[in-house]
């Protein structure tokens, strides 16, 4: 276990410095301009489920503030890297957007993106990504400001929600579940915390109009369109994806 620890460690120092030292020419470039309003969500990973064998793709668009830009490793169930690439520092408009095309391969099932580096306080990519009709995405800790509800399901047993600034709301279809209380003991007064035991792969919803940040421990799966909603393969999940960093083939 601490062997692992080292390893992820290790893996994300690597990776920030490649992103570091690929844009030295470029440190004092102009900032971004702001991105287009529309759903955004600050998260590390992005999960979609690919039903029928066909070409697709995820289409960034939106704003990379932070100077190293961010890194990219897109694997399957099986451990198979699709993608890996450093995403460069800018904005990413509509008409010219960073795509990650992949083929048609006969092959199906749930794939994950990690995203490393993206800067936390700004929302950055414009959502959902993908083609594919199945999007989740998931974190320790997200950031929003934008208009509830956020879909969500999650593996059955107890869960821990978390707000910075705020109560945030849990509510299974009109049902308000939990409106977390304020965290005894919080260096901050607006602090919030509560639990909640949830239903295996059952839909439900968040509201975090008084949080920016907030948390959930252990992973939930979020998603702005509840049509898009699913439980990933617990397979992929369990992938160390620090330790895909230099592979590649699917």
């Amino acid at each position: 276990m601490e062997c692992d620890k080292i390893t992820y460690f290790i893996a994300r120092l690597l990776l920030g410095a490649t992103a570091f030292l690929s844009l030295l020419g470029t440190v004092f470039a102009q900032s971004p301009t702001p991105s287009p309003v529309g759903n955004h969500l600050y998260f590390k990973e992005i999960i979609v489920r690919e039903t029928v064998d066909s070409s697709w793709k995820m289409v960034f668009t939106g704003q990379v503030p932070s100077l190293p830009g961010a890194f990219l490793i897109l694997h399957n169930a099986e451990g198979g890297v699709l993608f890996s690439q450093r995403l460069p520092r800018g904005e990413y408009t509509e008409t010219a957007p960073f795509v990650v095309e992949i083929p048609k391969d006969g092959k199906t099932g749930d794939y994950r993106m990690i995203i490393v580096g993206q800067q936390d306080d700004m929302m950055g990519f414009n959502l959902p990504l993908s083609s594919l009709p199945s999007e989740v995405y998931t974190s320790s800790q997200f950031a929003t400001r934008s208009e509830p509800p956020l879909w969500f399901v999650a593996h059955a047993g107890k869960h821990v929600f978390g707000g910075s600034s705020g109560a945030v709301k849990v509510f299974d279809a009109e049902k308000l579940l939990l409106d977390t209380p304020p965290k005894p003991g919080a260096k901050r007064a607006t602090t919030s915390s509560g639990e909640l035991v949830l239903e295996e792969g059952k839909t439900y919803s968040l509201d975090t109009r008084q949080t920016f940040y907030f948390s959930v421990e252990p992973q939930v799966f979020l998603t702005f369109d509840k049509d898009r909603l699913f439980l990933p393969d617990e397979r992929l999940m369990a992938i160390k994806w620090w330790q895909l960093t230099g592979k590649s083939g699917g």
